[in-house]
């Protein structure tokens, strides 16, 4: 965790001097940039997440306790757009996980708007074993990586992302090798935006993924339907999004004699407003969310919560998308 953060405020401070580099730029093509300072609090309940409140478990039957934190936000982008509508771009967006993005966009003479991009996510702390017990637990780093394409046409958006999954010191796996957690997932998603009016959008969608995971009890299958309203007013914009899903596991965990099936539900709303009280280019952003998952072996219940707050700055091409 200590080590996620440092990383994460270095390049935060890093590229919030870059503004100076470049003076405020009105054509179509040029250097772009965006960078939001804020604070981060989240709250959940799981035993899968790793932290001291969580370290030591009596039984597998025990409900977990409820522990939270707060972080910094680490967000920002940098771009250069040319031939009007294509953009190359680097930075790390404000997602649950931070991660930096290198990426291209850019429109065929048809229409159709490509995207291609490569991520790489900061190590995250899971536990070497999730289930020991009467002992504490150790943490160890797991590792994301992979890339993403889209494609959108006529309000239509279709992506497909890989992501390699490594766990550094996988006990679990030694003693189990169903429970293995190194492993590709794919998704495929797919979204239709809706124009309503009067700066509203609705914008319906799907996904499906394969997680591919060493583990055949850590192999899934995932179904999940989405729902995303957003309204624009000059300078305010306001973001609802509901999600609903499951994973669909395919063999009989060992230690639970069970095949594990979860539930999953989450919510976020979020608002921005742009150029507060005049400033130009600056941008507050607040918002929060909850997510739950309901599964049929108890150990893997657990809910989560989070809320933040950002004071953002933009600068360059006009041709920056502020919905990005």
């Amino acid at each position: 965790m200590k080590f996620r953060i440092l990383i994460s405020i270095c390049l935060l401070l890093l590229f919030h001097l870059l503004p100076a580099a470049w003076s405020q730029d009105s054509s179509p093509d040029g250097f772009y940039g965006r960078v939001d300072l804020g604070g981060l609090w989240m709250s959940s309940k799981s035993w899968l997440e790793a932290g001291d409140d969580n370290r030591r478990l009596e039984t597998l039957d025990q409900k977990p306790k409820g522990q939270s934190e707060w972080l910094p936000v680490p967000s920002f982008e940098l771009g250069y757009y040319f031939n009007h509508d294509s953009r190359v771009y680097f930075g790390i967006p404000f997602e649950e996980e931070p991660r930096p993005t290198l990426g291209i966009e850019f429109e065929t003479p048809a229409g159709i708007e490509l995207g291609a991009s490569l991520f790489y996510g900061i190590p995250d702390e899971v536990w070497t074993d999730p289930y020991l017990t009467g002992v504490n637990r150790v943490e160890t780093d797991e590792t994301r990586f992979g890339g993403e394409i889209t494609c959108e046409i006529n309000g239509w958006e279709l992506g497909y992302e890989l992501e390699q999954v490594d766990v550094d010191k996988d006990d679990i796996g030694k003693r189990f090798s169903e429970l293995k957690r190194d492993g590709m997932i794919h998704q495929f998603e797919l979204s239709w935006d809706i124009e309503l009016g009067s700066g509203f959008e609705l914008i319906p969608g799907a996904a499906y993924t394969l997680a591919d995971i060493d583990g055949k009890a850590n192999r899934y299958n995932g179904y999940t339907a989405n729902l995303d309203l957003e309204k624009n007013w000059e300078n305010i914009e306001l973001k609802l999004s509901l999600e609903a899903g499951t994973h669909d596991y395919d063999a009989i965990h060992p230690i639970f004699s069970n095949t594990r099936k979860d539930d999953v539900y989450e919510a976020m709303a979020s608002v921005s407003w742009f150029n507060p009280l005049g400033f130009e280019g600056f941008a507050v952003r607040a918002g929060g969310g909850y997510e739950r998952c309901n599964s049929n072996i108890n150990f893997y219940d657990s809910e989560g919560a989070f809320a933040f707050v950002t004071l953002g700055y933009e600068f360059g091409s006009t041709r920056k998308h502020r919905h990005d």
